[in-house]
């Protein structure tokens, strides 16, 4: 995390002198190509995690009321897409879980949302398996 906070610094530092170097008035500096390779390095320098951010489904699992409600706020405060929100029936499982499936990028978005919320990582159980597509957040309490 400590080295794309780096490299981002870096990014708008150099983004930055750009801009203080081609601060001239004609059409030729202000159409100049130094904007072409700023919004192509920034596209191809993104790491893939950020890149794709998976929708999330938020259930409450526990007898609390509105806990996937206060779950799903939190998660969009974080900057999430909440698809939807709701309650399930898992009795085998204890504790808050993010589930994902082997569809690309929701493991890594799964393991973010897991660090938001502080709780397990795992691959879909057969009980949430026909569940759209995107991460599963079942709320033990």
């Amino acid at each position: 995390m400590v080295m794309v906070l780096l490299f981002l610094g870096t990014i708008f530092l150099l983004v930055g002198f750009q801009a203080l170097g081609s601060s001239g008035t004609d059409d030729e500096t202000s159409h100049s190509p130094t904007s072409k390779p700023m919004t192509t390095s920034s596209a191809t320098a993104k790491p893939e995690h950020l890149a794709h951010k998976s929708d999330v489904r938020v259930y409450n699992i526990s007898e609390q009321a509105g806990l996937a409600g206060q779950t799903a706020d939190q998660l969009r405060e974080a900057g999430w897409n909440v698809t939807d929100v709701g309650n399930l029936e898992l009795p085998e499982v204890t504790e808050t879980t993010v589930y994902f499936s082997d569809a690309q990028g929701e493991h890594d978005s799964a393991t973010r949302v897991a660090e938001v919320l502080h709780a397990a990582v795992e691959p879909r159980i057969p009980d949430v398996a026909e569940q759209p597509p995107g991460v599963i957040v079942v709320v033990a309490g």
